[in-house]
Parts: structure tokens; C-alpha cells; sequence
């Protein structure tokens, strides 16, 4: 079973934080985005996935490059697996759909949306320009009842406006956010 979190990496200095690679020392730790850039004050998300092979303890490090004074920093994590048999933990399952606002909010060049499944559902996700132009599709698919993020990389994108779109069975909302370069 595949399980997500998310650690925020706030930046307290008066300059603007450029982490330029975020790695892990275990390939079972996955983070996105891997580049951020963070405004004095403020703080971003990183999405931490971890994929066990087995029922046994694992843990790592993430590595943070950036460029203020004592890069790297490291932050432990540590996880461990259910086994090929476990059943999911229903008491964790959310009563209700939902979307949650982006964050970072503006953002440059990425962010990350969050949503809640409370039943099976057949998804989408879909970023907009303000001419309602499909610029991207985050998720086109079936997922199970649970907690989701889809990260948009918009590096490729103009500032401005834009709507995200979500869409899981009846349930339908859209979202504004603001990319700033």
C-alpha cells in the first residue's frame, strides 16, 4: 500500500529560499515537487510518498539542497509497510467529498491541490486559463475512497489566472489560484 503525507519547509529568512534538489537516501521515499522556490515568511509543501516492499521498518533521510547558509539540511522519515494482505484503515476514510485551495497561493512554478474521496469515484482534475482553455489534466482516472494531492508544475505556463476543476461522481467544484513569475 502506497502512503502519502506532506512536510512543510518554511523559509524564516528575510531572502527568498531557492531549493534547488530534494533527493532521498531510500528509493522507497519519493517527494514532489523535487524544486521550490520560497518567499521570505512563507512556506511550501513538499509531498512525501512512500512505497514499502514488505512489513519491515524503513527509514531515510531527505536531502535539501538550497541556497542559504548550511546547505544541505536533512530530515528524517521513517515508515512501515502493511503487508500484501493488510486491510486498508477504514477509520481514516473521509465522510464526505471535497477540494481543498492550492498551496502555495500564488505560486511559482508549482503547487499542490488537495482533495478527499469519501466513496470509489471516477476523477478528474483540470487546470484552466481565464479564456477556459484546458491547460492541464492532473487526474483522469478511478481512485478509491481516501485523501489525494496532484502537484501542477507550471513552469511552462504565463502568469496569470487560472481554475482548477474537480470532478469525483456528482460532486463538482472549481477553484481559483494565481501564478506569479
Amino acid at each position: 500500500m502506497v502512503r502519502k503525507d506532506s512536510v512543510n519547509i518554511s523559509n524564516s529568512g528575510t531572502d527568498t529560499l531557492k531549493v534547488t534538489s530534494i533527493a532521498s537516501t531510500d528509493s522507497l521515499f519519493t517527494f514532489a515537487p523535487t524544486t521550490l522556490t520560497i518567499a521570505p515568511s512563507a512556506g511550501a509543501y513538499l509531498v512525501v510518498t512512500f512505497a514499502p516492499r514488505d512489513t519491515s521498518r524503513q527509514s531515510g533521510f531527505i536531502i535539501v539542497t538550497h541556497n542559504a547558509t548550511g546547505s544541505p539540511d536533512s530530515i528524517e522519515v521513517s515508515g512501515k509497510g502493511l503487508g500484501p494482505d493488510a486491510v486498508a484503515d477504514r477509520t481514516n476514510i473521509p465522510t464526505e467529498f471535497g477540494l481543498s485551495q492550492n498551496y502555495p497561493n500564488p505560486f511559482n512554478p508549482s503547487t499542490i491541490i488537495n482533495y478527499q474521496l469519501s466513496a470509489a469515484s471516477y476523477v478528474t482534475l483540470k487546470v484552466y486559463d481565464v479564456l477556459g482553455r484546458e491547460t492541464a489534466t492532473l487526474v483522469n482516472g478511478r481512485q478509491s475512497a481516501g485523501y489525494y494531492n496532484a502537484t501542477l508544475n507550471a513552469s511552462n505556463l504565463p502568469s496569470g489566472v487560472y481554475f482548477y476543476k474537480f470532478t469525483a461522481g456528482n460532486y463538482s467544484k472549481i477553484n481559483k489560484m494565481l501564478l506569479v513569475k
